[in-house]
């Protein structure tokens, strides 16, 4: 059955010496969380699932009359729908929105409503109650499959005592969420550690908010701590790193896990990129994702990460991901394209670890890289000036020594002038990373390389 309803408007490096954590209290192995679909359009749709949505996946919108699809969450303004018959009743119809449609009877007409209750059995024929095709009156401001999702969220904030500015991501986040979701559909939880007399403290605060935890649909989870800039260990506290498994058993204690579990849950590391390199902390990672029930996971590869050189790329994510639905596999190469003009892509590389289900399977893990020609050969950096003449941005544009798309070396020829007034002439090669492949289409001369590995925990 048609029905309608309204709605309102709308750096973390360091060298600190590493020491073990003091474990005040027994470890215990903690219950691993079964895993929940992550993104709306991974669950089941329709009006049996979650509540319908409250903004028009056309327009983004919600200060019109909004038809509730009988097929799906998602709602349109009746407007987009154009002029009806005149004293045509939405109660008596159900109505399919145009996502819908597209899924179910690709390339053809579109009617919007159909018999009472068609929608929503197979008994009943798909009889359209209009006999000529609408004539929509709809320009997309999002995507065309996408939602516009009003699942409760919370954002998890967990960072180390005494960083500058800590969690600025996740701050980011939660603001751009708050025109979406109203109230207690959307809570922040900032939470700061510092291990140096240990983990007690730490774990009683966290037992205070993981009772509220277990009201929400969803849970994203932003950690911001440092690593030692040679092993990769993270921080412990603000004096000192340890060992991964230690750090991050403490910052998931049992409560936490418990509260988390049966909830879609994303981790996202906010922590220089020897942590990401350094094979002891990276399982260390993949480890604690599969105790909290993670599926996804993001950490970024620069030494000395700056969180905020990436605040373009979670706007992005919060609108592809967290409000559109889309599973970040399949919003990635969108986010990463849309990426390539911004100062995250001159900063550091991105890795993407997918946890599956069971822990039979390999965990995936995938690092990208952005690449151009000239500024970013192969995704490695240039010297910032000629190691023979000095000359600041010497390089010319690069010579091939191989035809076409195949592996090639690159050369650069410095066409600075030394101090004899001299035309330098140095040359510098440039190969391929080992293990990289295309992802991608080129944009401007720039693409993605990706390099893919895998792993059993």
């Amino acid at each position: 059955m048609a029905r309608t309803t309204q709605e309102a408007r709308k750096s973390t490096g360091g060298a600190a010496p590493k020491r073990a954590l003091v474990l005040t209290r027994n470890r215990t192995a903690a219950p691993t969380a079964p895993r929940v679909a992550s993104s709306a359009l991974e669950q089941r749709s329709g009006p049996e699932g979650h509540a319908h949505e409250r903004f028009c996946y056309v327009c983004d919108d919600g200060a019109d009359d909004l038809l509730l699809c009988d097929t799906c969450t998602r709602v349109v303004c009746l407007k987009h729908l154009g002029p009806l018959p005149p004293g045509f009743k939405l109660s008596t119809h159900d109505f399919v929105c145009m996502a819908c449609h597209s899924g179910m009877s690709p390339k053809t007409p579109y009617h919007a409503f159909y018999a009472l209750g068609a929608a929503t059995s197979f008994d009943k024929p798909f009889t359209p109650s209009i006999r000529t095709p609408l004539k929509l009156d709809a320009s997309f401001s999002l995507d065309k499959q996408a939602h516009v999702v009003n699942r409760r969220t919370a954002i998890v904030n967990i960072h180390l005592k005494g960083l500058l500015s800590p969690g600025m991501p996740a701050l980011h986040v939660y603001h751009t969420l708050e025109e979406y979701l109203s109230g207690d559909n959307l809570w922040l939880i900032t939470q700061d550690y510092d291990f140096t007399d240990g983990i007690d403290e730490y774990a009683d605060k966290v037992s205070e908010w993981t009772q509220k935890l277990r009201s929400y649909e969803r849970v994203e989870i932003f950690l911001t701590t440092h690593s030692h800039e040679e092993t990769g260990s993270p921080y412990g506290g603000p004096t000192f790193s340890s060992d991964a498994d230690d750090v991050l058993a403490a910052l998931f204690p049992a409560c936490l896990i418990q509260a988390l579990s049966g909830l879609p849950v994303s981790i996202h590391l906010l922590v220089c990129g020897r942590f990401a390199e350094a094979e002891e902390s990276r399982l260390a990672l993949f480890k604690a994702a599969r105790q909290i029930g993670a599926t996804n996971a993001l950490m970024f590869c620069a030494d000395r990460f700056i969180p905020s050189l990436t605040n373009g790329f979670w706007w992005d994510y919060t609108m592809r991901v967290l409000i559109q639905g889309f599973a970040l596999p399949r919003a990635l190469p969108y986010m990463l394209a849309a990426s390539s003009t911004s100062t995250f892509v001159r900063h550091t590389n991105l890795m993407h670890v997918s946890v599956p289900p069971s822990a039979d399977e390999p965990v995936e893990y995938k690092e990208f890289v952005w690449t151009h020609p000239e500024l970013r050969p192969f995704g490695r950096h240039l010297p910032a000036n000629c190691p023979s003449c000095g000359v600041l941005e010497s390089f010319g544009k690069p010579i091939k020594l191989t035809p076409g798309d195949a592996a090639t070396t690159y050369v650069f020829v410095c066409n600075g002038y030394d101090i004899n007034a001299s035309l330098c002439g140095h040359e510098l090669q440039v190969k391929p990373m080992e293990g990289f492949e295309p992802f991608g289409q080129a944009q401007n001369k720039a693409r993605w390389m990706v390099k893919t590995s895998t792993v059993v925990i």
